[in-house]
């Protein structure tokens, strides 16, 4: 059986975004944390490599291993915690987020990018990032948080 997607009302949504922020906050650092670990494993299994035969520090390496594996775990938990709400993390990078609604009888996309103070902008489903429309008067009066297909 097939979960149903949840649809978010406009205000749903941009009462989620102190959420949503903190959430990509936590997935930005820890995935931050994440590649410094790797690089230092990956600069230190070098150094070993041009040292010629020097016995590599277990506990070093450990060390470098489980702080690489524990970012991994936060990072995932909080992408986890936005997909749990709902919302379709589009682009970590960029912190893209889209929260599905209806509009017009249709499901549809409420856009957010972190750093905009509010939703501002809606795309049809196979438009994404650079389809983005105003919400307008006309999206408002034809948009509805209707969670049945």
């Amino acid at each position: 059986m097939q979960s149903q997607r949840r649809h978010f009302t406009l205000d749903e949504a941009n009462g989620l975004l102190p959420s949503v922020v903190d959430h990509f906050t936590t997935a930005r650092k820890a995935r931050s944390e994440r590649e410094h670990a790797e690089a230092g494993l990956q600069n230190y299994r070098r150094r070993l490599i041009l040292s010629g035969g020097v016995i590599p520090n277990a506990n070093r390496m450990g060390a470098f291993e489980d702080q690489a594996k524990l970012a991994h775990q936060r990072l995932s938990r909080a992408l986890n915690a936005l997909e749990d709400i709902g919302l379709e993390v589009r682009d970590l990078d960029q912190g893209l987020v889209d929260f599905p609604t209806r509009y017009r009888g249709e499901t549809v996309y409420l856009c957010y990018k972190v750093g905009e103070k509010e939703i501002a902008y809606w795309h049809a489903e196979q438009e994404g990032y650079q389809g983005r429309r105003l919400i307008d008067e006309d999206f408002r009066s034809g948009h509805s948080g209707d969670r049945s297909f």
